[in-house]
């Protein structure tokens, strides 16, 4: 299995009811992955490789972009209403998508 980094993991793109989502994923398979949430208009690029590598050797790390930001599609969440359990039912499909469990 290939070993990647922050800088090196390929961009995947994953589609939940009819958004098409940017994401990466990485780091060590083992329990629950750490999703990373960006905030209202960052994207993939604006984390710090370093943080994400250091978490990455003990966690699977999935970091995306919000819907309508850089390189996923679709609207932004501006007014969206969150679900009871917190996150956005977008989201939380996305992830079932790309075999994260809810």
């Amino acid at each position: 299995m290939r070993s990647y980094t922050a800088t090196t993991v390929p961009t995947q793109f994953v589609e939940a009811n009819g958004i098409h989502f940017a994401y990466r994923r990485w780091g060590r398979r083992s329990g629950l992955p750490l999703v990373f949430n960006q905030h209202f208009t960052g994207n993939l690029d604006n984390w710090d490789p370093a943080v994400l590598d250091g978490l990455a050797k003990e966690r699977e790390v999935i970091i995306f972009n919000n819907a309508g930001v850089a390189s996923s599609a679709g609207e932004g969440l501006a007014g969206a209403k969150c679900s009871p359990k917190g996150n956005h039912p977008r989201f939380r499909e996305s992830f079932r998508n790309c075999g994260v469990g809810d």
